[in-house]
């Protein structure tokens, strides 16, 4: 019995969960996950054969209007790949960067903002910086501020009360580099992030203060 009544209050808090609005428009989150690959040493995406590159991440994001945000997502972490090598040649198969990318988005939200299962897509631009990890200095890569245009992908929010949700998203990145994997051939760079978060609505301190009025005013 006591499982079941736990199980309904939990419910009953996630149907009363507050979604971002324009009373609430502000947002931040803690994010985490792990990079991908896709270029000219090798497909990485979804791949279970390379290793793990993780990456960790903070956002702020802000109400426009009922479907849109505005959305900042910085991160930093490692990203990497390691291909079969051709032992004829002296040509590298692998690489290994610190990676650091400032992800300015659109945030464009594909149900209401009251759902707790609250999908939505995101596109628009980053700035990033990769900077190698390999003892070997290579001087064709003379820069470490690149671009990637364009960003973008599909996440969804799971509300879990009334200010806080749990947040999943694949983003996608198009660099405007091709040539930190030591090659110069076919597309550039592209890149996958696997992320999930926590994200927090920040509360208005006079609508706290009403609240804890009322909720003062009744238990007298």
């Amino acid at each position: 019995m006591k499982t079941i009544i736990f199980t309904l209050s939990c419910l009953l808090i996630l149907l009363k969960a507050e979604s971002q609005n324009k009373s609430e428009k502000w947002n931040v989150g803690v994010h985490g996950g792990m990079t991908q690959y896709s270029g000219d040493l090798g497909q990485g995406w979804y791949s279970t054969k390379q290793a793990i590159y993780g990456f960790g991440g903070v956002s702020v994001s802000r109400y426009l209007n009922k479907r849109f945000d505005a959305w900042v997502l910085l991160t930093r972490g490692q990203l990497g790949f390691q291909a079969q090598r051709d032992f004829s040649t002296n040509l590298d198969y692998n690489f290994r960067i610190n990676l650091t990318t400032a992800n300015v988005l659109l945030r464009y939200n594909l149900t209401s903002r009251e759902s707790v299962f609250a999908p939505f897509l995101f596109f628009r631009g980053t700035v990033m910086k990769q900077e190698t990890m390999e003892t070997v200095i290579y001087s064709n890569r003379k820069k470490y501020v690149d671009f990637a245009v364009p960003t973008g992908g599909i996440g969804v929010h799971f509300r879990l009360g009334p200010f806080v949700s749990l947040q999943i998203l694949e983003m996608f990145m198009y660099t405007l580099a091709d040539d930190i994997d030591h090659r110069v051939s076919g597309a550039n760079d592209m890149y996958l992030f696997h992320t999930v978060g926590l994200t927090f609505n920040i509360k208005k301190k006079e609508k706290m203060r009403n609240q804890n009025w009322k909720r003062v005013n009744v238990e007298e």
